[in-house]
């Protein structure tokens, strides 16, 4: 603006025209201060929705795969402590122990399922739904009808 501004100094019958450019010169200042001011409201804005997430509760993120839903829904559907055992799982769905051992790591790395029992005299690990686990088999419509 300022190239401007030195273009009609010169002119002296050029009053309105200087008034004009003063003009567009306030405006043209006023701006960019707005737009300063919105860059920051967007900077504390874009910081509070990332204060705001921290403390959303972590969701299941869903990308289990189809055999680990079924034993999801196996210990939703169990009455007894022993059907939380790897072996009961793996002997349920004819898999090998370590699998089915894969398949309760990956619930429970998604918060769905943990370890609730250890029996030290025979190796064995009880497991059981987290509170997000039956949410997740209800929410997802993984019970059996």
């Amino acid at each position: 603006m300022s190239m401007l501004w030195d273009l009609v100094k010169g002119i002296p019958e050029a009053a309105v025209l200087r008034e004009r450019v003063a003009l567009a010169d306030q405006k043209y200042d006023r701006a960019l201060e707005e737009a300063e001011e919105l860059r920051q409201k967007v900077a504390d804005l874009e910081r509070e929705v990332t204060e705001l997430r921290k403390q959303l509760p972590s969701e299941p993120t869903g990308d289990i795969s189809e055999d680990t839903a079924k034993v999801l829904v196996h210990l939703f559907m169990s009455e007894d402590e022993a059907s939380g055992e790897v072996r009961a799982i793996a002997s349920q769905f004819n898999m090998e122990n370590s699998v089915a051992e894969y398949h309760l790591e990956r619930l429970d790395e998604h918060k769905l399922a943990s370890p609730a029992d250890y029996n030290p005299i025979d190796g064995t690990v009880n497991w059981e739904l987290t509170t997000d686990g039956r949410r997740y088999v209800v929410e997802h419509g993984l019970v059996p009808k």
